[in-house]
């Protein structure tokens, strides 16, 4: 991770699938906010009950100059994807 750690939390209206892409992406259900993260830490954007058998969908977008670098390994788990809109 580089840069000032800035990023905008939103939910999305609906699961994305293999098809989504930035041009088709589900709409904004809710705005979690904007927040500050640091490599290293954990910060918590929301809680809440987990319906069981869901599927929900967050867009994260980097603000300013943040750079984020992940590693997604290939066991089944929940998946956060960051998004760049410039």
């Amino acid at each position: 991770m580089s840069g000032t750690g800035s990023i905008d939390f939103t939910q999305l209206a609906s699961p994305a699938t293999q098809g989504t892409t930035f041009a088709n992406q589900p709409a904004v259900s809710k705005d979690l906010g904007m927040f500050t993260v640091t490599s290293g830490s954990s910060t918590i954007v929301a809680s809440g009950p987990c319906a069981a058998g869901t599927r929900v969908s967050y867009e994260l977008t980097a603000e300013g100059n943040t750079e984020l670098y992940y590693f997604q390994g290939m066991l089944s788990m929940n998946v956060v994807r960051l998004v760049d809109g410039d």
